[in-house]
């Protein structure tokens, strides 16, 4: 079976790649249809993008997309958005507490966000954000 490929930009400053990059190197985690690539660029475009561009730091993706394997691996919930292509968790480096909430204003604002939350295990925190789909 042929895979599609799919440009490597999907807006400005984001990449496919690292909208689907996994540390488990033993899962295929790549785009598997056009509905999941174009949630997945339709959430860069008018969502992630607009807000790097507000914000004026980059966001680093720490999960896009996952297939349902990944999915599980990573203790995902059952019906994720990420599985759709429409969800991200992110993260900015150095961010002052005011710098945080700013940032969450900016993505709840976001007409086409549906979901905003701040995340943590004992490690790190990030933000999830999904959107809606195409």
């Amino acid at each position: 079976m042929n895979k599609t490929i799919y440009p490597e930009y999907i807006s400005k400053n984001f990449k496919l790649s690292e909208m689907t990059a996994t540390l488990f190197k033993n899962v295929d985690n790549s785009i598997p249809n056009d509905k999941v690539y174009n949630n997945l660029v339709f959430g860069c475009r008018y969502v992630l993008q607009p807000v790097r561009d507000q914000f004026g730091m980059p966001i680093i993706i720490t999960s896009g997309y996952r297939c349902p394997e990944l999915n599980l691996l990573v203790g995902g919930v059952k019906n994720s958005a990420h599985k759709q292509g429409r969800a991200a968790d992110i993260r900015i480096k150095h961010l002052a507490p005011r710098q945080r909430e700013k940032l969450y204003k900016l993505l709840c604002a976001n007409k086409y966000t549906t979901q905003v939350l701040w995340e943590r295990n004992k490690v790190t925190q990030w933000l999830h954000v999904s959107w809606e789909g195409v």
